[in-house]
């Protein structure tokens, strides 16, 4: 899923019966702060958080994790704006993506929901009232 490209969540969310009228997607920043390397925070992202860790598993399956490891850990150095060695700060402009339904509506049936983790964009859903 391509969580931060708008005509894919657009899509995605249309497939389950959701009208384009009732998706709101906005951008914001966000600062990660970690006290340890870009290294361990990488780690704390492999390991927790929904996405990295699909990314893993399918780099794993495709003999190519070495090579995500390198090219993620190389992303986390260069936005590291803390100044030191020991300490991560990274701000990242992530996609809030809200959803208005009718009142008493669910979305279409099909699709597991997942439990957010920290680290994935916020999805809320409001119901409107009638």
């Amino acid at each position: 899923m391509l969580w931060g490209v708008e005509a894919q969540v657009l899509e995605r969310f249309m497939e389950a019966g959701v009208a384009p009228s009732a998706v709101a997607c906005t951008r914001e920043t966000f600062t990660f702060e970690h006290d340890g390397p870009p290294a361990s925070f990488l780690d704390l992202f492999r390991q927790y958080c929904g996405p990295t860790m699909n990314a893993y598993d399918a780099a794993e399956k495709s003999g190519r994790a070495a090579d995500l490891q390198r090219e993620l850990l190389a992303l986390f150095e260069a936005q590291n704006t803390s100044g030191r060695p020991d300490r991560t700060v990274i701000s990242p402009t992530l996609m809030r993506v809200s959803v208005a339904l009718p009142w008493g509506s669910r979305p279409r049936a099909g699709r597991k929901s997942r439990r957010r983790s920290p680290c994935m964009i916020d999805a809320s859903v409001r119901a409107a009232a009638p």
